[in-house]
């Protein structure tokens, strides 16, 4: 059932030992890093920000095979450039608001981190804020799994927890399908960093069990 964090309501944490996080778009603003790194790959075959805006999804290789259509062989260049370039512009990513008190106050719980950033980009943003130590396990697009599902039951075996006593919080559709195929917990974080944003509607049609406008809310909601 979809409760909606507008209405006050919030789901019960009764049984929960652990709580995946996503990284872009739930605990970082990473679009105008991933937009930047995205526009210097594609600038050399002639398109500009115009031309790819409407085509950006989460997935650093969806993105670029939405623009470069049936290329494979360029898709991944392109792809492998821009996992190696975004590095270079960690220093310059914030994290979401909220986002270092809430991971401050669940040190009680096993937390994880599930991303599709590779790891020295990942590595790099948490160090910056003292966040290194933070999470029990990391998981990110360097680890090679055939779908976010599979990464997602990877980080639990490794976290030694099962997915009914799990919270999966993010920011996409694809999130939000894997907790709920997997019996996980879903947390829908929907704001303007979220990569959902505007369609807070596709989100609602996946019913997760809660929607929240940043993980500030949902902790204050839910873990007192």
């Amino acid at each position: 059932m979809l409760i909606d964090q507008d209405s006050g309501d919030y789901i019960s944490l009764v049984g929960v030992r652990t709580i995946v996080f996503d990284m872009d778009g739930t605990i970082i603003d990473s679009k105008d890093a991933y937009m930047g790194t995205l526009l210097e790959a594609l600038e050399s075959y002639g398109f500009r920000r115009e031309d790819v805006e409407g085509l950006i999804v989460p997935s650093i290789r969806g993105t670029v095979e939405r623009i470069l259509r049936e290329d494979e062989e360029l898709v991944t260049g392109i792809e492998l450039k821009i996992r190696k370039d975004i590095v270079k512009r960690a220093d310059g990513v914030d994290l979401c608001p909220g986002a270092l008190s809430v991971l401050g106050l669940v040190g009680r719980y096993k937390l994880g981190l599930m991303t599709g950033s590779p790891l020295a980009f990942v590595e790099k943003v948490l160090s910056k804020y003292d966040l290194g130590d933070v999470f029990d396990q990391i998981i990110t697009v360097d680890q090679d799994f055939s779908s976010k599902e599979d990464k997602y039951v990877h980080i639990l075996k490794l976290l030694q927890t099962d997915p009914g006593e799990t919270v999966l919080v993010g920011d996409t559709k694809s999130d939000v399908r894997v907790a709920k195929g997997t019996g996980s917990r879903s947390v829908a974080v929907y704001n303007e960093y979220s990569w959902s944003w505007p369609h807070k509607e596709q989100l609602i049609e996946l019913e997760p069990d809660l929607i929240v406008t940043s993980i500030e809310e949902f902790v204050s909601n839910c873990l007192g």
